[in-house]
């Protein structure tokens, strides 16, 4: 997990200059108004942009630390474009590699199982693993539990049978983690591509229709 926290932080750096670049595009096409009107108008012109931006920003922050641990949000996010595969490639290798640790430690495979979905910190996958735990102390096996279950890949359920048939259920749990971990890694990094793109994208836009309807404005009445 170390490279995803990596990466994250990587995504952070590389977002901060398209940021940057969104509030010049604010400041700067309201000059217009800083040398017609004043300063009272330029820095209303430019709140009247900024603040609903950074008021949908809290409210989504907000909503997320209220949230985050409720079964509908946590399937929301898994169905986002781009952040619901990468969080459930987290979640997954998270829960694997917990997994791991509680079987070789001597935990009871169903207690271990329900313990290491909730150290996924998603709360459908949290349940799913905890609907597990229950069919596992009505006696089913590993397998049989994991195949039946939803949100989880047939990678994960080949690697539980495997691991279950052959005994070296650790190990298996081990290489699931390590091709999640570096899976979420690339999809993380491929985020850190895409995201800055669409801020540009966005920025441009904005520009452009600011240098519409300055024109619009200034020429409209002679059109």
């Amino acid at each position: 997990m170390g490279r995803v926290r990596e990466v994250k932080s990587r995504m952070t750096t590389a977002l901060l200059y398209p940021v940057i670049l969104l509030h010049l595009g604010v400041f700067i096409p309201n000059l217009v108004v800083l040398l017609t009107r004043g300063t009272l108008p330029y820095i209303t012109a430019c709140l009247s942009v900024l603040l609903p931006m950074y008021a949908v920003v809290a409210a989504l922050w907000l909503l997320h630390r209220v949230l985050r641990e409720t079964r509908a949000y946590a399937e929301f996010v898994l169905g986002i474009f781009l952040f619901g595969t990468v969080a459930k490639k987290v979640a997954l290798s998270r829960f694997a590699i917990s997994l791991a640790a509680l079987y070789d430690a001597g935990v009871p495979v169903d207690r271990a199982v329900e313990t290491a979905g909730a150290a996924t910190g998603n709360g459908a996958l949290r349940e799913v693993f905890a609907g597990i735990s229950r069919r596992l102390r009505a006696g089913e096996s590993l397998a049989a539990a994991f195949r039946s279950a939803r949100h989880i890949p047939d990678l994960v359920r080949n690697m539980v049978e495997t691991g279950e048939t052959s005994g070296r259920l650790g190990e298996s749990l081990r290489k699931v983690a390590e091709y999640y971990d570096h899976e979420a890694t690339h999809a993380i990094r491929r985020m850190s591509r895409v995201i800055p793109l669409l801020i540009y994208l966005g920025i441009m836009g904005y520009l452009a229709w600011q240098i519409v309807d300055f024109y619009l404005n200034r020429y409209g009445r002679w059109l």
